[in-house]
């Protein structure tokens, strides 16, 4: 990543490898969300919020205008990494989880509703995951 303005960060994808998966959208514009970096939770907001009752009568939304209990959630540093905006965007409600077997090359179809994190996080991840859960008790 590298600061492209004072409030802007960019992805050096020659540094990670990343190949964006889609360069265009449906509509034939720049893939925006695919040179940006944005916030991802590691613990998608739908896994915490969707039992909520702010989330029943009015989904995300609602929660994060009416619930201190979601925004405390939603907010929390320790669920929230950086991003590549396409791969966040991909991720949609996906949890994180060992897919044996699995390339982690970006762009291969998803086995189930879980994504494969780098063996490289294989302890950061589950560590932020108990600390949030620790958080929200």
């Amino acid at each position: 990543m590298k600061w492209e303005t004072k409030k802007k960060l960019v992805p050096v994808t020659n540094d990670c490898g990343y190949k964006p998966w889609n360069s265009k959208t449906k509509k034939g514009k720049i893939n925006m969300r695919a040179q940006c970096i944005e916030w991802e939770h590691v613990v998608p907001a739908w896994e915490f919020g969707h039992q909520l009752q702010c989330w029943q009568t009015g989904k995300r939304k609602n929660c994060a205008a009416t619930s201190p209990k979601f925004q405390q959630m939603e907010g929390d540093l320790h669920n929230l990494v950086p991003a590549i905006g396409e791969i966040n965007e991909d991720c949609s409600n996906f949890k994180y989880s060992m897919i044996p077997g699995e390339t982690r090359v970006y762009g291969r179809c998803l086995k189930g509703k879980s994504l494969s994190w780098s063996p490289m996080f294989k302890g950061i991840l589950p560590g932020r995951i108990s600390i949030l859960k620790s958080n929200t008790n």
